[in-house]
């Protein structure tokens, strides 16, 4: 039963992680295209 728990527990801190560097990743996304959107303009 805890060793159950543990792997649950490391997969949600996984999972947090990956949705964290997504959100990053999509920000930084966004933030390019909206400078580049001024550059051209």
């Amino acid at each position: 039963l805890l060793f159950k728990s543990f792997t649950l527990s490391k997969l949600l801190k996984r999972i947090s992680n990956l949705s964290q560097i997504i959100a990053v990743s999509y920000f930084y996304c966004s933030e390019g295209i909206e400078s580049r959107g001024r550059r051209i303009t």
